[in-house]
């Protein structure tokens, strides 16, 4: 097994897409609202994908504004007319839709958030982005927890270059990453089966003094499931005890389906056994997984 620091070098080294210069601070100076909102248009219309140097700022602390990843249904018009717009409308149409709410956004950005969490639940990373755009171009204060919720619905369509994208752009329109960012873009490189892209993120956020935790791990070891990396899935979970971190169900069953998608038997019914020892009990998908990967293995009598 790797270890720790020389697996996420190799990372590294095997994507240059990423440099290491990833953690620099902002650039000086404030750009025109009407500019940033080009940017932003161009970069998502183009499919431009690459992380930018200057992305990793220092993490601020947190508010309540979390709260757009909450499953509870919202009744909110702004979003209400959005969606009757269909999956695809124009720039303009979402520009029309707004107008006579932007005001109230100006003084409120939390009501953006819960509209922008409401398209992420409805899987609408097309509108979410047109959202921003027509906030940068309103100047509308385009904050964290906005960035965050339109990475979530491109994690949960897999667009993980849309994301990828946002997530560059954000050191432009001034906003700092937090956990939540991080966690949703690693998301949708796990589901793009991008699990270098996820790697290096997860190794970067201590540069952006961001802690990673239960979720940015699992999501970096499922990464690696996908992606056939059964070896940086293990150092991972090994990694979690040292970091703080508490491993769960999710991040045990992700790290046998690693090892028995690579007919690798042995490793996964041994992590299942350590189980209980971590005070994590096998639950159904523990059985099924190792199940699967004994009969990959061709271990039918175990």
């Amino acid at each position: 097994m790797w270890s720790q620091v020389g697996a996420f070098f190799a990372v590294r080294r095997a994507d240059p897409g990423i440099p290491s210069s990833f953690c620099r601070g902002p650039r000086t100076g404030c750009q025109q609202c009407s500019a940033r909102a080009g940017n932003l248009r161009q970069a998502v219309r183009t499919g431009h994908v690459g992380v930018g140097s200057n992305l990793g700022f220092r993490s601020s602390s947190s508010d309540h504004q979390a709260s757009f990843v909450s499953s509870q249904p919202l009744q909110c018009s702004e979003l209400d007319a959005l969606l009757s717009l269909g999956l695809t409308p124009t720039e303009a149409e979402v520009s029309s839709v707004l107008q006579a709410d932007l005001g109230r956004w100006r003084k409120n950005p939390r009501l953006a958030t819960v509209v922008l969490g409401g398209l992420a639940r409805k899987r609408l990373p097309d509108v979410s982005v047109h959202v921003l755009i027509v906030m940068q171009a309103s100047r509308v204060e385009v904050n964290v927890y906005h960035c965050s919720a339109a990475i979530s619905a491109c994690e949960k369509c897999g667009q993980w270059q849309m994301g990828l994208n946002l997530l560059n752009l954000m050191p432009e329109m001034r906003v700092v990453p937090n956990e939540i960012t991080y966690n949703a873009a690693m998301s949708a490189f796990e589901k793009g089966g991008q699990w270098q892209l996820a790697l290096n993120l997860l190794s970067l956020m201590p540069e952006a003094i961001m802690l990673p935790g239960q979720i940015s791990y699992n999501a970096a070891i499922s990464a690696c499931d996908k992606g056939g990396q059964w070896q940086l899935a293990l150092n991972l979970l090994s990694m979690m005890p040292g970091a703080r971190v508490v491993l769960d169900e999710i991040t045990y069953n992700t790290a046998i389906s690693a090892c028995g998608n690579c007919g690798l038997w042995q490793p996964a019914l041994k992590l299942m056994s350590l189980m209980p020892e971590a005070r994590v009990m096998p639950d159904q998908i523990t059985y099924s997984t190792a199940i699967s990967a004994c009969s990959k293995g061709g271990q039918w009598l175990v």
